[in-house]
């Protein structure tokens, strides 16, 4: 029932007009990540994003900018988008976007009880989610290449950050294969964090879970969108001109978004 009454809520603002209402960093990061001069300037940026959000939004919002922006086809676009590694963590309300068979599709249509059921089944409730699941592997080998990691409207959940990390050592080899018991990150990353209405005795706390001793903290009353125009030249830029590997982490503890 639980997950069901998740999946019903989420699916209402699964709609364009809210999400660029309430989003505007989308466009933001896409503009960060894309030079209209090259078109493949979006699949080459070098950012993987880890989700635990269930919605679709931002691969929604990411795939229509690249769409309106350039003039090719939507085969050519969905190839340069799908270069961009998303991984949702506990599961998504259905396909990608880019899918044109997706069900249910993008942008909300009339549920049944069935359909509900149905997609409820492809999520899972923080308290339910395992600790090495594929998704989770696939988030430990993306941060493993990482040379920028971004917490960027991030709940700092214990129980995320403790899965997220689990197994982390302080040794790095460039060969080296994630796993649940033993893996680590890059030498010389450096970690942002988005802390919105956070204070000082939570950030301190939060830091305990974290891989490294510090964490480059914005202001507490930022947005996402002015963490984004204050942080993103560190590194949403290096990974276009420098080759840098970037990870954001994002993820809501509400059902309506709020950044």
């Amino acid at each position: 029932m639980g997950r069901c009454a998740i999946a019903s809520e989420l699916l209402r603002y699964e709609k364009p007009d809210i999400i660029y209402a309430t989003n505007d960093w989308y466009q933001y990061l896409f503009n960060e990540m894309y030079n209209r001069n090259q078109f493949e300037s979006f699949g080459e940026s070098k950012v993987s994003i880890i989700t635990f959000n269930y919605d679709r939004s931002l691969e929604f919002c990411l795939f229509t900018a690249l769409r309106k922006s350039s003039q090719k086809s939507r085969a050519e676009c969905v190839d340069n988008f799908e270069r961009i590694k998303i991984i949702h963590v506990h599961g998504r309300l259905g396909p990608s976007p880019t899918e044109e068979s997706a069900w249910p599709p993008y942008g909300g249509i009339p549920i049944t009880s069935n359909d509900l059921a149905r997609i409820a089944r492809q999520i899972t409730i923080i308290h339910e989610a395992k600790d090495d699941t594929p998704e989770l592997e696939a988030a430990r080998s993306v941060l493993s290449q990482a040379e920028r990691i971004c917490f960027l409207g991030f709940g700092f959940h214990e129980r995320n950050l403790r899965r997220l990390f689990k197994g982390v050592t302080t040794v790095y080899s460039p060969t080296q294969t994630p796993s649940s018991t033993n893996w680590s990150l890059r030498s010389g990353v450096k970690i942002f964090g988005h802390n919105y209405d956070f204070y000082e005795r939570e950030r301190v706390d939060i830091q305990r879970f974290l891989p490294l001793p510090t964490c480059d903290w914005g202001d507490r009353k930022q947005s996402c969108k002015e963490f984004l125009r204050e942080k993103a030249y560190c590194w949403v830029e290096g990974c276009r001109s420098q080759g840098r590997l970037l990870t954001m982490l994002h993820s809501r503890e509400c059902w309506i978004p709020t950044c």
